[in-house]
């Protein structure tokens, strides 16, 4: 009779599709990041790289793996700031159409604590 409920936290990342309608919960038991949108750029930043020799074989080119594991809160966001702003950049120079840009706002969402980082205006 008396008895006490306990909520636990536990951390959740879902991918919202707006226009389909979805909410999907995402596996969260490895580190990484996760973007949607306009991909191409940050991908080509941290994905494996391949030189094609001559006899059509490949031979990877050395990289250096980003250490999600090791990552402090700091650089999550850090690196959320780099990912959007270098997009942006980058698409500067592309012929494309701009489908990124504006005011970069920056939300941070912790078990303890919701506060804006970073908010631009609206216009």
């Amino acid at each position: 009779v008396g008895q006490v409920l306990q909520r636990s936290l536990e951390p959740a990342l879902y991918r919202v599709n707006v226009r389909g309608g979805t909410v999907k919960l995402q596996d969260t038991s490895a580190q990484g990041a996760l973007w949607d949108g306009e991909t191409s750029t940050l991908t080509r930043l941290v994905q494996d790289v391949w030189l094609r020799l001559d006899n059509g074989s490949y031979d990877p080119i050395p990289s250096e793996d980003i250490l999600w594991n090791y990552f402090t809160l700091q650089d999550a966001v850090d690196f959320a700031r780099y990912a959007v702003e270098t997009t942006i950049q980058t698409m500067r120079f592309k012929n494309v159409v701009k489908t990124v840009g504006g005011s970069v706002d920056i939300l941070l969402i912790t078990a303890d604590d919701t506060r804006w980082l970073q908010r631009g205006e609206l216009t």
